[in-house]
């Protein structure tokens, strides 16, 4: 699916697994479908290989129109202190075979309660995951956002379109450096799953010589406390 070096992968596990915040992460408690997409790849796919010359850094654009009921105070928060470094993070540790085209995105399209603004119908992403931001409002939940994918590649079963939800009930715009930090880690950890980290994305994994799922690659699955892992 996709290429990491050692380090990290093992910091992407990390924030998966670390159990330090209150963050209650309800993703894997759902079952989930997702959309097929026909896009267009080289002509030929070869073996893949952290060596092979067509893999290339993950590209990753971001929407924010379904933010917009949110304060000016939560937009700015999210789209320039929690977002851009989560970007750059994945952008510069994972390494994929690129699309050949653009993301077009049906004019129908939803995801959940996300919706595609007109202008992306119209034109596309120039990226490999075009993740929509979107925001709720809901003072009874524990979690500050959660997030999945929505639509996948047809032969690759990489996610290509997903969706990152914060709930506006439990963002502190200007938090002190403890709280950003929590904040910040699980938006980490929620855009794995968008990523396709998550139990419902296991059975999409595919072996990369035959492009053909993969069977028993996973052993085990557990739970600690009520947070999915």
């Amino acid at each position: 699916m996709s290429l990491f070096t050692k380090l990290p992968f093992l910091f992407i596990l990390y924030i998966l697994f670390n159990p330090l915040h209150t963050h209650q992460c309800s993703h894997d408690h759902h079952n989930f479908t997702f959309q097929e997409y026909e896009t267009h790849h080289p002509k030929r796919f070869s073996r893949f290989s952290a060596s092979a010359p067509n893999y290339q850094n993950l590209r990753m654009d971001f929407d924010y129109e379904n933010t917009e009921t949110a304060s000016q105070a939560i937009q700015t928060y999210i789209s320039e202190r929690l977002i851009p470094p989560v970007q750059s993070y994945f952008e510069s540790a994972l390494k994929i075979i690129r699309l050949t085209s653009w993301i077009d995105v049906p004019k129908s399209w939803k995801c959940s309660s996300v919706t595609i603004p007109l202008i992306h119908a119209k034109d596309g992403f120039e990226a490999d995951l075009a993740i929509f931001v979107s925001t709720f409002d809901d003072s009874s939940s524990s979690s500050l956002a959660d997030a999945r994918p929505c639509t996948i590649d047809k032969v690759t079963k990489r996610p290509i379109i997903g969706i990152i939800r914060f709930n506006t009930a439990k963002i502190k715009p200007d938090p002190d450096d403890i709280t950003f930090e929590m904040d910040l880690s699980i938006t980490l950890h929620e855009m794995t799953h968008a990523l396709g980290f998550s139990q419902g994305m296991f059975s999409f994994y595919i072996n990369p010589d035959t492009l053909q799922p993969l069977t028993g690659h996973v052993l085990y699955y557990f739970v600690i406390g009520n947070k999915s892992l």
